[in-house]
Protein backbone atom coordinates (compact mmCIF):
# COMPACT_ATOMS: atom_id res chain seq x y z
CA UNK A 1 0.00 0.00 0.00
CA UNK A 2 2.83 2.39 0.85
CA UNK A 3 4.37 1.72 -2.59
CA UNK A 4 1.10 2.57 -4.34
CA UNK A 5 0.72 5.71 -2.23
CA UNK A 6 4.27 6.72 -3.15
CA UNK A 7 3.49 6.29 -6.85
CA UNK A 8 0.44 8.52 -6.51
CA UNK A 9 2.45 11.16 -4.67
CA UNK A 10 5.17 11.04 -7.34
CA UNK A 11 2.63 11.50 -10.14
CA UNK A 12 1.10 14.43 -8.25
CA UNK A 13 4.50 16.05 -7.72
CA UNK A 14 5.36 15.71 -11.40
CA UNK A 15 2.05 17.31 -12.36
CA UNK A 16 2.50 20.14 -9.87
CA UNK A 17 6.07 20.71 -11.06
CA UNK A 18 4.80 21.01 -14.62
CA UNK A 19 2.19 23.51 -13.49
CA UNK A 20 4.84 25.51 -11.68
CA UNK A 21 6.99 25.55 -14.82
CA UNK A 22 4.08 26.81 -16.90
CA UNK A 23 3.34 29.48 -14.33
CA UNK A 24 6.82 30.93 -14.81
CA UNK A 25 5.88 32.13 -18.30
CA UNK A 26 5.42 35.90 -18.23
CA UNK A 27 1.75 36.79 -18.45
CA UNK A 28 2.07 39.20 -21.36
CA UNK A 29 4.17 36.81 -23.44
CA UNK A 30 1.76 33.93 -22.96
CA UNK A 31 -1.35 35.85 -23.89
CA UNK A 32 0.25 37.47 -26.94
CA UNK A 33 1.31 34.09 -28.29
CA UNK A 34 -2.14 32.56 -27.76
CA UNK A 35 -4.56 35.45 -28.21
CA UNK A 36 -5.31 34.71 -31.87
CA UNK A 37 -6.40 31.11 -31.20
CA UNK A 38 -9.28 29.47 -29.35
CA UNK A 39 -6.89 29.09 -26.40
CA UNK A 40 -7.12 32.81 -25.75
CA UNK A 41 -10.68 32.78 -24.35
CA UNK A 42 -10.89 34.63 -21.05
CA UNK A 43 -12.63 33.49 -17.87
CA UNK A 44 -13.35 34.84 -14.40
CA UNK A 45 -15.03 33.79 -11.19
CA UNK A 46 -17.81 36.29 -11.88
CA UNK A 47 -18.73 34.64 -15.20
CA UNK A 48 -18.02 31.05 -14.17
CA UNK A 49 -21.62 29.93 -13.62
CA UNK A 50 -23.05 31.88 -16.62
CA UNK A 51 -20.34 30.33 -18.80
CA UNK A 52 -21.37 26.83 -17.72
CA UNK A 53 -25.01 27.64 -18.50
CA UNK A 54 -23.98 28.93 -21.92
CA UNK A 55 -22.03 25.71 -22.50
CA UNK A 56 -25.19 23.70 -21.81
CA UNK A 57 -27.17 25.80 -24.27
CA UNK A 58 -24.52 25.25 -26.92
CA UNK A 59 -24.34 21.52 -26.17
CA UNK A 60 -28.03 20.65 -25.99
CA UNK A 61 -29.56 23.30 -28.29
CA UNK A 62 -27.04 24.74 -30.74
CA UNK A 63 -25.08 21.55 -31.46
CA UNK A 64 -28.08 19.37 -32.48
CA UNK A 65 -29.30 22.18 -34.74
CA UNK A 66 -25.90 22.44 -36.43
CA UNK A 67 -25.72 18.67 -36.76
CA UNK A 68 -29.05 18.55 -38.61
CA UNK A 69 -27.71 21.07 -41.12
CA UNK A 70 -24.60 18.99 -41.78
CA UNK A 71 -22.03 20.82 -39.65
CA UNK A 72 -19.88 18.41 -37.60
CA UNK A 73 -21.68 15.50 -39.27
CA UNK A 74 -18.61 13.62 -40.56
CA UNK A 75 -16.64 13.56 -37.27
CA UNK A 76 -19.79 12.58 -35.36
CA UNK A 77 -20.41 9.70 -37.77
CA UNK A 78 -16.77 8.62 -37.42
CA UNK A 79 -16.87 8.65 -33.61
CA UNK A 80 -20.22 6.86 -33.49
CA UNK A 81 -19.02 4.28 -36.02
CA UNK A 82 -15.85 3.52 -34.05
CA UNK A 83 -17.85 3.35 -30.83
CA UNK A 84 -20.30 0.91 -32.41
CA UNK A 85 -17.41 -1.27 -33.57
CA UNK A 86 -15.92 -1.28 -30.08
CA UNK A 87 -19.30 -2.12 -28.56
CA UNK A 88 -19.49 -5.15 -30.87
CA UNK A 89 -16.05 -6.24 -29.63
CA UNK A 90 -16.75 -5.60 -25.94
CA UNK A 91 -18.03 -9.11 -25.31
CA UNK A 92 -14.57 -10.40 -26.19
CA UNK A 93 -12.17 -7.80 -24.80
CA UNK A 94 -14.11 -7.42 -21.53
CA UNK A 95 -13.45 -11.08 -20.73
CA UNK A 96 -9.75 -10.62 -21.45
CA UNK A 97 -9.38 -7.65 -19.11
CA UNK A 98 -11.58 -9.33 -16.50
CA UNK A 99 -8.98 -12.11 -16.20
CA UNK A 100 -6.00 -9.74 -16.29
CA UNK A 101 -3.85 -9.49 -13.13
CA UNK A 102 -0.76 -7.74 -14.53
CA UNK A 103 -1.93 -4.17 -13.88
CA UNK A 104 -2.68 -4.27 -10.15
CA UNK A 105 -0.09 -1.64 -9.22
CA UNK A 106 -1.01 0.54 -12.16
CA UNK A 107 -4.68 0.39 -11.21
CA UNK A 108 -3.82 1.32 -7.63
CA UNK A 109 -1.95 4.42 -8.80
CA UNK A 110 -4.82 5.40 -11.11
CA UNK A 111 -7.61 4.29 -8.82
CA UNK A 112 -11.04 5.88 -8.93
CA UNK A 113 -10.24 7.97 -5.84
CA UNK A 114 -6.86 9.15 -7.14
CA UNK A 115 -8.37 10.00 -10.51
CA UNK A 116 -11.17 12.00 -8.89
CA UNK A 117 -8.60 13.92 -6.86
CA UNK A 118 -6.48 14.59 -9.94
CA UNK A 119 -9.42 15.94 -11.95
CA UNK A 120 -10.39 18.20 -9.04
CA UNK A 121 -6.91 19.30 -7.98
CA UNK A 122 -5.51 20.06 -11.44
CA UNK A 123 -7.79 23.07 -12.05
CA UNK A 124 -7.33 24.16 -8.42
CA UNK A 125 -3.54 23.92 -8.76
CA UNK A 126 -3.54 26.03 -11.93
CA UNK A 127 -5.76 28.66 -10.34
CA UNK A 128 -3.66 28.75 -7.16
CA UNK A 129 -0.42 28.96 -9.17
CA UNK A 130 -1.83 31.83 -11.21
CA UNK A 131 -3.01 33.59 -8.08
CA UNK A 132 0.40 33.20 -6.42
CA UNK A 133 2.36 34.36 -9.48
CA UNK A 134 -0.20 37.02 -10.48
CA UNK A 135 -0.51 35.34 -13.88
CA UNK A 136 -4.02 35.81 -15.26
CA UNK A 137 -3.53 33.29 -18.06
CA UNK A 138 -2.70 30.51 -15.60
CA UNK A 139 -5.68 31.46 -13.43
CA UNK A 140 -7.95 31.35 -16.45
CA UNK A 141 -6.60 27.93 -17.36
CA UNK A 142 -7.67 26.71 -13.93
CA UNK A 143 -11.16 28.16 -14.35
CA UNK A 144 -11.58 26.85 -17.89
CA UNK A 145 -10.40 23.35 -16.97
CA UNK A 146 -12.81 23.33 -14.00
CA UNK A 147 -15.58 24.48 -16.34
CA UNK A 148 -14.72 21.67 -18.77
CA UNK A 149 -14.74 19.07 -15.99
CA UNK A 150 -18.17 20.23 -14.76
CA UNK A 151 -19.58 20.29 -18.29
CA UNK A 152 -18.23 16.79 -18.80
CA UNK A 153 -19.86 15.58 -15.59
CA UNK A 154 -23.22 17.00 -16.69
CA UNK A 155 -22.97 15.26 -20.08
CA UNK A 156 -21.84 12.03 -18.42
CA UNK A 157 -24.81 11.97 -16.05
CA UNK A 158 -27.22 12.67 -18.92
CA UNK A 159 -25.83 9.84 -21.06
CA UNK A 160 -25.58 7.38 -18.17
CA UNK A 161 -29.23 7.96 -17.27
CA UNK A 162 -30.21 7.08 -20.85
CA UNK A 163 -27.86 4.17 -21.60
CA UNK A 164 -28.07 2.50 -18.14
CA UNK A 165 -25.29 0.07 -19.08
CA UNK A 166 -24.06 -2.63 -16.71
CA UNK A 167 -20.40 -2.38 -15.73
CA UNK A 168 -18.18 -5.33 -16.78
CA UNK A 169 -17.29 -6.19 -13.18
CA UNK A 170 -21.01 -6.50 -12.35
CA UNK A 171 -21.44 -9.25 -14.95
CA UNK A 172 -20.51 -12.77 -13.88
CA UNK A 173 -17.34 -14.10 -15.55
CA UNK A 174 -19.44 -16.58 -17.51
CA UNK A 175 -22.26 -14.10 -18.12
CA UNK A 176 -23.51 -12.43 -21.29
CA UNK A 177 -21.29 -9.41 -22.00
CA UNK A 178 -23.10 -8.62 -25.25
CA UNK A 179 -26.35 -7.62 -23.54
CA UNK A 180 -25.28 -4.81 -21.21
CA UNK A 181 -27.30 -1.72 -22.20
CA UNK A 182 -30.49 -0.74 -20.33
CA UNK A 183 -29.79 -3.47 -17.78
CA UNK A 184 -28.01 -1.59 -14.99
CA UNK A 185 -29.41 -1.57 -11.45
CA UNK A 186 -28.61 2.13 -10.98
CA UNK A 187 -29.01 4.49 -13.94
CA UNK A 188 -26.62 7.19 -12.67
CA UNK A 189 -23.91 4.62 -11.96
CA UNK A 190 -23.92 3.07 -15.41
CA UNK A 191 -20.94 2.15 -17.51
CA UNK A 192 -21.51 4.23 -20.68
CA UNK A 193 -19.61 6.48 -21.01
CA UNK A 194 -16.65 6.52 -18.63
CA UNK A 195 -17.07 9.65 -16.50
CA UNK A 196 -13.46 9.60 -15.30
CA UNK A 197 -12.27 9.53 -18.91
CA UNK A 198 -14.61 12.37 -19.88
CA UNK A 199 -13.25 14.51 -17.05
CA UNK A 200 -9.61 13.59 -17.64
CA UNK A 201 -9.74 14.39 -21.36
CA UNK A 202 -11.73 17.58 -20.79
CA UNK A 203 -9.08 18.94 -18.42
CA UNK A 204 -6.21 17.62 -20.55
CA UNK A 205 -7.61 19.26 -23.70
CA UNK A 206 -7.91 22.67 -22.06
CA UNK A 207 -4.32 22.50 -20.81
CA UNK A 208 -2.98 21.10 -24.09
CA UNK A 209 -4.75 23.66 -26.28
CA UNK A 210 -3.74 26.62 -24.11
CA UNK A 211 -0.09 25.66 -23.68
CA UNK A 212 0.71 23.44 -26.65
CA UNK A 213 1.83 26.37 -28.80
CA UNK A 214 4.51 27.55 -26.38
CA UNK A 215 5.34 24.28 -24.56
CA UNK A 216 5.29 21.46 -27.10
CA UNK A 217 5.68 18.76 -24.44
CA UNK A 218 2.46 19.74 -22.65
CA UNK A 219 -0.01 17.95 -25.00
CA UNK A 220 2.02 14.73 -24.77
CA UNK A 221 2.01 14.79 -20.96
CA UNK A 222 -1.62 15.90 -20.66
CA UNK A 223 -3.03 13.33 -23.08
CA UNK A 224 -0.74 10.58 -21.77
CA UNK A 225 -2.12 11.08 -18.26
CA UNK A 226 -5.70 11.19 -19.57
CA UNK A 227 -5.12 8.02 -21.59
CA UNK A 228 -3.68 6.31 -18.51
CA UNK A 229 -6.87 7.19 -16.65
CA UNK A 230 -8.98 5.67 -19.40
CA UNK A 231 -6.83 2.54 -19.62
CA UNK A 232 -7.09 2.01 -15.86
CA UNK A 233 -10.89 2.05 -16.08
CA UNK A 234 -10.73 -0.83 -18.58
CA UNK A 235 -8.14 -2.91 -16.70
CA UNK A 236 -10.16 -2.50 -13.49
CA UNK A 237 -13.24 -3.83 -15.36
CA UNK A 238 -15.05 -0.65 -14.33
CA UNK A 239 -15.77 0.12 -18.00
CA UNK A 240 -15.78 -1.44 -21.43
CA UNK A 241 -13.25 -0.10 -24.00
CA UNK A 242 -16.13 1.49 -25.92
CA UNK A 243 -17.12 3.44 -22.78
CA UNK A 244 -13.61 4.83 -22.51
CA UNK A 245 -13.23 5.69 -26.20
CA UNK A 246 -16.55 7.51 -26.33
CA UNK A 247 -15.79 9.23 -23.01
CA UNK A 248 -12.48 10.50 -24.39
CA UNK A 249 -14.22 11.85 -27.50
CA UNK A 250 -16.88 13.58 -25.41
CA UNK A 251 -14.33 15.14 -23.05
CA UNK A 252 -12.21 16.40 -25.93
CA UNK A 253 -15.19 17.80 -27.85
CA UNK A 254 -16.67 19.57 -24.83
CA UNK A 255 -13.36 21.20 -23.91
CA UNK A 256 -12.37 22.27 -27.40
CA UNK A 257 -15.68 23.24 -28.98
CA UNK A 258 -17.83 24.27 -26.01
CA UNK A 259 -15.44 25.58 -23.34
CA UNK A 260 -12.67 26.97 -25.55
CA UNK A 261 -15.35 27.67 -28.20
CA UNK A 262 -13.19 27.12 -31.25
Amino acid sequence: MYHHFRISISVSLVALSAIAALAQTPDGQQTSNEKDSEAGRTASLRTFVPDILEDQRRTFATFPSELVHGKHLLPVIAVCGLTAGLIAADQYDARFFRNNTATVRFNSAFSSTNTDLGIILAPAAFYSAGLFTKNEYVKETGLLSAEAAIDGEIADVAMKSISNRVRPRDISPSGNYSDSFFEGPHQLDGSFPSGHTVGAFAVATVVARRYGHTHRWVPFVAYALATSVGFSRVTESAHFPSDVFFGAAVGYAIARFEVLRH
